[in-house]
């Protein structure tokens, strides 16, 4: 549940602000046969701990998720132990949120020989940018505190307004468990998992089945969701969230919403989320897939006319998706803000500019081409940085010492002109294409034909700058094969 637009923080709290906090605050529901959920009773707010899935074999158990803190866990742990006593054999992360993955540490204490299970992506993130983005996290704890006590002291909400008893209730909450967090974070030690999943991976508890899928990148880039197919129970992590859904600043909304589609068609008969009440209906997923299909078409639309994130959250207007979720509630308002108007708007302009910027990236490098068929110098050479420069690695002997060739931009205009020979016919293919600011890399394969006559194939890796007139070539690095190049269709 991450996306934070306050600068929420938690410090030590006043007791009269916050009341007596109940501990276990959450039910146990039986879904199936050996199989359980804790249903959170925290109010929905910025802070509240998500739900765990507990599926019960002949010999072990699988949970889905951990807790927030190391003492929430510890409490899910407690109630596990009151249904079983087999161990935990694994536990499946569904992405890489503190939320869901801070009490894996309390399950390696209960449960020595537990393995932990996630996508690889959220292994990766754990084990390397996690650890900074959990300080900047716990960094910001203290002044977010001070934010919901200075709201809970002056009875006022975030807009001025006098508080109502539901945020007095969530900030409350909010105040409890992010102090808890804060508490407990020195003594606390992340634990990645021991087995990753790229796409899908299947596990067997006598005859039951359960596949860990990857619907594809939503939430964050390593959702996995947990699907009994004998059963029609689906754990669908932070993909489904409730009453607000959980878009979140991690998010990337075209693919979250794909995801929502692949989800809905597993035909699951029940929807544990990540956070809320379990679901029986397909509801709250396909009014979050279309209100993601319309953050995305919006953002698009402002992209495409050059807007600026600014100008973008101005033209998309979030208001009926706000009363679907949220309706009057002031609190659930704020959640909206902070997890879906303010994060998915960014995400999506993201994700668009990015896309809009490897389009014209990979439109150069194909204008390049064209001219080159034309013997267009004019054209090649306005496609260059007047310093660029072209290396072409050919064939040597031996066959592990090639000779290198380098050209300036000009000289290789000049030469591409003066042959006489059929059109050069360059076409790359299966080209992956990476930015940062204002530097781009393009890798590919390509193929090489004078008119209709093959002549080699290799790899071309070209560097591009952007600047005030556009993309530009920096340099062209290729290689030359003649044997041994795929089959392809002809020019």
């Amino acid at each position: 549940m991450r996306s934070m637009r306050v600068g929420l923080a938690i410090c030590c709290m006043l007791p009269a602000l916050l009341g007596a906090q109940p501990r276990a605050r959450f039910d146990i529901e039986r879904l199936a046969d050996g199989v359980y959920t804790t249903v959170r009773r925290e109010p929905a707010s910025l802070f509240f701990e998500p739900n765990s899935v507990f599926i019960i074999g002949p010999r072990d158990v699988i949970v889905v998720d951990a807790q927030f803190s190391l003492e929430t866990t510890r409490e899910v742990i407690a109630a596990l132990r009151r249904l079983t006593d087999k161990p935990v054999r694994w536990v499946v992360n569904t992405h890489a949120h503190d939320d869901h993955i801070t009490g894996n540490q309390a399950y390696r204490d209960a449960y020595p020989e537990v393995q932990f299970i996630a996508h690889r992506a959220t292994r990766d993130t754990m084990v390397g940018v996690g650890a900074q983005k959990r300080a900047e996290f716990l960094a910001s704890l203290p002044g977010t505190i001070g934010f919901f006590r200075k709201l809970l002291a002056d009875g006022k909400s975030p807009d001025g307004s006098p508080i109502t008893a539901e945020e007095r209730a969530g900030f409350a909450s909010d105040s409890v468990l992010g102090t808890r967090f804060l508490a407990e974070a020195p003594g606390v030690h992340l634990v990645p998992a021991d087995i990753v999943v790229d796409d899908r991976i299947e596990l067997r508890q006598g005859g039951r089945v359960i596949e860990l899928r990857h619907l594809g990148g939503g939430h964050s880039a390593g959702d996995l969701v947990v699907w009994l197919p004998a059963e029609r129970i689906v754990a669908a992590g932070d993909l489904v969230g409730l009453p607000v859904p959980l878009v979140g600043s991690t998010s990337h909304p075209a693919a979250f919403a794909d995801a929502l589609v692949r989800l809905r068609g597993l035909g699951a008969a029940v929807v544990v989320p990540g956070h809320g009440p379990v679901q029986r209906d397909e509801r709250q997923i396909v009014a979050v897939e279309e209100m993601l299909r319309a953050i995305v078409s919006g953002v698009e639309r402002g992209v495409a006319r050059g807007d600026s994130l600014a100008a973008v959250r101005r033209t998309v207007d979030l208001t009926r998706w706000r009363d679907r979720f949220a309706g009057e509630s002031k609190l659930q308002r704020f959640a909206f803000a902070n997890y879906v108007a303010d994060p998915a708007v960014a995400a999506a302009f993201a994700d668009a500019t990015a896309a809009s910027a490897e389009h014209e990236v990979r439109a150069v490098v194909q204008r390049l081409f064209d001219a080159m068929r034309a013997k267009d110098t004019a054209a090649m050479r306005a496609l260059f940085d007047q310093d660029a420069k072209l290396v072409g690695m050919r064939p040597g002997r031996p066959a592990d010492a090639p000779v290198v060739q380098r050209l300036t931009a000009a000289d290789f205009a000049a030469f591409v002109a003066r042959d006489t020979r059929a059109p050069w016919i360059e076409r790359a293919w299966d080209a992956e294409v990476r930015i940062s600011g204002s530097l781009a890399t393009v890798w590919a394969a390509y193929d090489f034909h004078f008119g209709e006559t093959f002549s080699h194939c290799g790899v071309d890796a070209v560097q591009l700058l952007r600047t005030a007139q556009g993309w530009r070539i920096m340099s062209i690095a290729d290689t030359f094969v003649r044997e041994g190049c795929p089959q392809r269709p002809p020019p």
